[in-house]
Formats: C-alpha cells, sequence, structure tokens
C-alpha cells in the first residue's frame, strides 16, 4: 500500500468519523494515473469525465457510506 492510499483512507476516516460526512466526492485529471489508481483503491465509484477549461478532462468518483 502506498503513502497516498494511507493518508487517503486516514482522510476519508476524519470525513467520516470526526466530520460527519456522507458522501465524498474526488476528482482527477483522465491523464493523473497515479491519483486514478489511488482513487480506485479506496473504493470510490466512478461517475463521469468532464471536460474542463483549455479542454482538459476529468473524471469525477463519488463513495457513500453504508
Amino acid at each position: 500500500q502506498g503513502l497516498a492510499t494511507e493518508a487517503g483512507r486516514a482522510v476519508l476516516e476524519h470525513g467520516r468519523r470526526v466530520l460527519g460526512l456522507r458522501d465524498i466526492h474526488a476528482t482527477a485529471l483522465v491523464d493523473n494515473h497515479a491519483s486514478l489508481r489511488v482513487i480506485e483503491k479506496l473504493g470510490f465509484a466512478f461517475l463521469r469525465t468532464d471536460t474542463l477549461a483549455h479542454g482538459l478532462r476529468s473524471r469525477h468518483y463519488v463513495l457513500v457510506s453504508s
């Protein structure tokens, strides 16, 4: 498990337990394969791909509490 995944898990736990967040969203540029891999490892579900300013494309994910 990489450092980014470990940090992501800690942030998600804080969001759930301390902040009481139910749904958590994540976004990364489609060319940022490392970040997309971390988002998927953390259990986020893919929502959509959008085109941003200057033609940049991003992928959007959500993690819904059960």
